[in-house]
């Protein structure tokens, strides 16, 4: 409860189930870490779009490479880079997220280790 549905690295999700925000620690993963799912809409604008080469080949998928992206944010005073889940990678490709556009993250996950 408090997460969005989906996975961590391909995370999947459509919304957010409960309605406040949710500590949990990591789990399956070699170190200390824990995620913190913030859920106050936040207003920022794309300063660049970056290409995540594939770590590894994934089994399932077509030709086995994942085409992911990196966005980096800033509201004004602060900058930071984010991973855009892959089932959003198309806003991406399809010009529809680019340099300069204007976002409203409706939820968003901070992973600490």
């Amino acid at each position: 409860e408090g997460e969005p549905s989906g996975g961590a690295d391909d995370d999947g999700g459509s919304g957010v189930r409960g309605g406040a925000a949710a500590g949990r620690a990591g789990g399956g993963r070699v170190g200390a870490e824990s995620k913190a799912w913030h859920t106050a809409p936040v207003v920022m604008q794309v300063v660049d779009t970056v290409g995540i080469p594939p770590l590894a080949v994934r089994h399932g998928m077509p030709g086995g490479r994942v085409e992911r992206y990196s966005l980096v944010l800033s509201d004004g005073l602060h900058t930071m880079e984010i991973k855009l889940i892959t089932p959003l990678r198309h806003l991406v490709r399809d010009g529809c997220v680019r340099r300069g556009s204007v976002v409203r993250l409706l939820w968003y996950c901070t992973i600490f280790e």
